[in-house]
């Protein structure tokens, strides 16, 4: 999980372009990956593209409806759409 800690730091960074490139490389090598969709979500949901985080968030969580971190993120859409 060397490409998700690479964007992880980069998240905290708010270095979103460099976060996606270590993401996106990261699926390449394991394409279903729940960490790296979810931190993929972050991204997005980061940068403003909310259907492009919501349509992630959607997939971990039919994966694994209890994936915490993608619980977390669901829930700051949904307030975030009440809020918009």
């Amino acid at each position: 999980h060397v490409h998700l800690a690479l964007a992880r730091a980069a998240i905290s960074l708010e270095k979103w372009s460099e976060a996606e490139a270590a993401i996106l490389e990261g699926l390449r090598l394991q394409a279903d990956d729940p960490e790296l969709l979810t931190a993929l979500a972050v991204v997005a949901l980061r940068r403003g593209e909310r259907s492009r985080a919501r349509a992630l968030v959607d997939d971990v969580l039919s994966r694994d409806p209890f994936h915490a971190e993608a619980q977390l993120l669901a829930g700051e859409l949904r307030q975030t759409a009440s809020i918009n």
